[in-house]
């Protein structure tokens, strides 16, 4: 499909990067950190959220692919903060 123009003049300046996408990821991510079981169907359905913005018209894949690497970097650096704080915290 392609992608096709959408409703908001607005979009033409906040479609890049795809929040919809960096949320998902960084979310399916933390859940599947603290529920590994669970990874493969948390990131399936990231995934699934992230490749709907194109057909919906609401972002292009170059928006899409950022936003998944804006959520993933986010989250690994959410997570390695979080680590450092409370290791200092337990000494």
């Amino acid at each position: 499909m392609k992608p096709r123009k959408g409703r908001s003049r607005s979009k033409e300046e906040t479609s890049f990067p795809s929040g919809h996408s960096a949320g998902a990821v960084a979310v399916a991510q933390a859940f599947a950190r603290e529920l590994p079981e669970y990874r493969g169907a948390a990131l399936a359905g990231a995934g699934f959220i992230a490749v709907a913005q194109v057909p919906r018209g609401a972002h292009y894949p170059t928006d899409v692919a950022a936003g998944l690497a804006i959520g993933w970097l986010s989250e690994v650096a959410v997570d390695r903060a979080a680590r450092l704080l409370l290791a200092d915290y337990r000494n």
